[in-house]
């Protein structure tokens, strides 16, 4: 094998410009373009969206909805995520960020589960004027029928009429539509009635001695009245007999005095019995109730 070699600096100059100049004049399209490397997961699409600003308003919102909507829905957060798509959706946002969000738009609403609430009362009768609840927040203030959008995974669903509350749990599946979700009241807690007016046991031992004297007191009196006026004894000299009818007033007298102060003691045992009250005992108790329709007997244990 035999090597030719040049002599001529010159001519090994010249023949090295002329292959650079054949270079840097080749067509760019005649060389093969190196494959694409790059990533297209969501962060990737994030940042070309981002570059992409070819149009006109508010770039950075748009940019801020699109990664917020795709972060929601990662979390399951679709109804969040349904309002940012509606956000980067707009025209005036560039269009590789429109295209997608309208698309992205259409499936999380496809996604989003809905749940149909219907509330029964006690005694099984459809009940309309009640407000729904899901998590805490009022979604109807009446039972429509209409199906209800919640995000999916666990929930809360309560029913508030007038004073009635009710709750339950579900699990709303993604996807799923009208689910049918049933919550029946609780039947109206009554009041008690009216207990009325509680006489103590030592007030009617007290009132009944104190009418028992009174009466009593009365009836000896007025036949004490009666002997010493059918007496007739001037200057107090009686006959016998007369002595002792005498003597048999004064006790009466006396008898009815006795009886009065009896009275006055029991009836002042019956007031302080109603003013006076001692703390109710933990152990059975019984009491007698003066109501309108009449006198009650009450035990309590």
């Amino acid at each position: 094998m035999s090597v030719r070699r040049f002599r001529d600096p010159s001519r090994v100059v010249s023949m090295a410009t002329a292959a650079a100049l054949c270079v840097a004049l080749w067509p760019t399209d005649a060389w093969p373009a190196p494959p694409d490397t790059t990533p297209t997961d969501d962060a990737s699409q994030e940042s070309r969206a981002g570059a992409d600003l070819g149009k006109p308003g508010d770039r950075q919102g748009c940019v801020d909805s699109f990664k917020r909507a795709q972060r929601l829905r990662r979390r399951g957060e679709l109804l969040s995520s349904r309002a940012e798509l509606v956000v980067c959706g707009q025209p005036s946002c560039p269009d590789a960020i429109e295209s997608k969000c309208l698309t992205w738009f259409e499936e999380v609403r496809a996604e989003v589960p809905t749940v149909v609430v219907s509330v029964r009362d006690h005694l099984k009768r459809d009940v309309v004027d009640a407000s729904i609840l899901i998590d805490g927040e009022v979604l109807a203030a009446s039972v429509d029928g209409l199906p209800l959008e919640v995000d999916p995974g666990p929930r809360e669903v309560e029913v508030r009429s007038g004073k009635l509350r009710a709750k339950v749990r579900i699990v709303a599946v993604q996807g799923e539509r009208n689910r049918a979700v049933l919550v029946e009241l609780p039947a109206p807690v009554r009041p008690p009635p009216p207990r009325g007016f509680e006489m103590p046991a030592l007030g009617w031992v007290g009132f009944g001695v104190g009418a028992a004297g009174l009466v009593a007191g009365s009836a000896t009196g007025l036949a004490a009245l009666l002997a010493r006026g059918n007496l007739e004894c001037p200057g107090d000299n009686c006959f016998l007999y007369e002595e002792q009818a005498l003597t048999k007033g004064r006790a009466l007298a006396h008898a009815s005095t006795a009886s009065f102060g009896l009275a006055a003691a029991g009836l002042l045992t019956g007031v302080l019995a109603l003013t006076w009250r001692r703390p109710e005992p933990a152990g059975p108790r019984a009491s007698v109730l003066l109501r309108p329709s009449g006198v009650a007997a009450e035990v309590t244990f």
